[in-house]
């Protein structure tokens, strides 16, 4: 069992199905509407305690319903919330989703609490990054709350593990500091400013990002695997052929898998054979934390499918 801390964003989901996804102007009827627990920092702990890790969540709510429901959801899944942060001024963030009849989606954020999180909060919780074998943090919190969790990893000599979405800016100060960065294809080519439509420009950029900040770097290529790029290797792994019903919480399965199947077995091959058939599993259901599989469910996935 590994000790993970995650810093990130803890949201409700508002999600609609849909035929299409609404055009300008134009007014649709939804096919049905759920609520469900989310947020990119969320489930990835929830992915990391349901592959068996002793995880702490760092993060802020509003004191408000979908807060406390949330923190206790936390909780229920055996992860440490003791350095979530109550900001009463702020509502807890929210993100609305839309899903059409592709299992497409698109994501609407309403941060709230997750942009009061500030500097000042990580630095209360440093001590959680000394016992610590790893950290995770995405990029629905502000800048400073970023840059300070890179300083404290950097500080105590823990791995970093940076999932650069929603697609933003990044400093490079905290690219410096990043052990391993796990982009999509659009997040690639907005932190490298080059194209990335074909398997060819995914892999030329993957290469110059790993070199000019001397990190891993494993880009996500949806249904194709994913590509992993460190100084002596570049390769594709392969990943599970599904039929899915719901890919909002595919990369965060993926990430959260990632990092606990590493810190087992020291392989990113090995690591990412692994979080292909977890993260395969999750778009299977519906809902974010809720499709979020156990590890005995993709091992027995995982070995059905061999």
């Amino acid at each position: 069992m590994s000790k993970i801390i995650v810093v990130g964003s803890i949201n409700m989901d508002l999600v609609c199905n849909v035929e299409e996804f609404v055009k300008p102007g134009q007014t649709i009827s939804a096919l049905d509407y759920n609520k469900y627990p989310g947020g990119k920092g969320a489930n990835q702990a929830v992915a990391l305690a349901r592959n068996n890790d002793d995880v702490t969540f760092i993060g802020a709510i509003g004191d408000d319903d979908n807060g406390h429901y949330l923190k206790h959801l936390l909780q229920e899944n055996n992860i440490d919330t003791s350095a979530i942060v109550i900001k009463d001024n702020d509502p807890t963030g929210t993100a609305f989703i839309c899903v059409n009849k592709h299992h497409e989606n698109n994501i609407i954020i309403v941060h709230g609490a997750n942009y009061a999180l500030n500097k000042q909060d990580i630095i209360n919780a440093q001590e959680h990054f000394k016992s610590c074998d790893a950290i995770i943090t995405q990029l629905e919190i502000n800048d400073e709350v970023l840059l300070e969790t890179a300083k404290l990893a950097n500080k105590y000599q823990k791995p970093l593990f940076l999932n650069p979405a929603p697609s933003r800016k990044i400093s490079e100060e905290v690219l410096k500091y990043t052990f391993c960065i796990t982009p999509n294809q659009s997040e690639l080519q907005s932190l490298t400013n080059m194209p990335c439509s074909t398997l060819d420009q995914i892999m030329l950029a993957a290469r110059a990002l790993q070199q000019k900040y001397n990190t891993h770097v494993i880009v996500t290529i949806g249904s194709k695997g994913a590509l992993f790029v460190d100084q002596t290797n570049q390769r594709i792994i392969n990943s599970y052929k599904v039929e899915a019903l719901d890919t909002t919480a595919a990369g965060d399965s993926f990430c959260g898998a990632l990092v606990s199947n590493y810190l087992q077995t020291n392989s990113f091959i090995e690591a990412i054979k692994y979080a292909n058939g977890f993260a395969a599993l999750s778009v299977t259901k519906k809902g974010a934390i809720p499709s979020i599989p156990t590890k005995q469910e993709a091992l027995d996935f995982i070995n059905n499918q061999k």
